[in-house]
């Protein structure tokens, strides 16, 4: 499965806990001891899983990035 480099930044102010993150992409988010989503900062992930996860948040508190240029991916620019 090909990975490419990802930058991930959940808001934790609009992260409701809803679980459709986790649900999608267990290897990428869990949850913290409140209940929020919460994913490494950076790493390699399969790109249509993670951007899967990001598109199935109903807060719309994911946000994906490129690692290398910081160009923002989810939700576009």
């Amino acid at each position: 499965m090909e990975k490419r480099r990802f930058k991930i930044v959940v808001d934790r102010e609009r992260c409701v806990g809803f679980g459709t993150c986790v649900d999608v992409a267990p290897s990428i988010f869990q949850f913290d001891t409140e209940g929020k989503a919460v994913a490494p900062m950076e790493g390699e992930f399969p790109p249509q899983r993670l951007l899967d996860a990001a598109k199935a948040c109903p807060a719309l508190a994911i946000l994906v990035a490129d690692a290398d240029d910081g160009a923002a991916i989810y939700p576009d620019a």
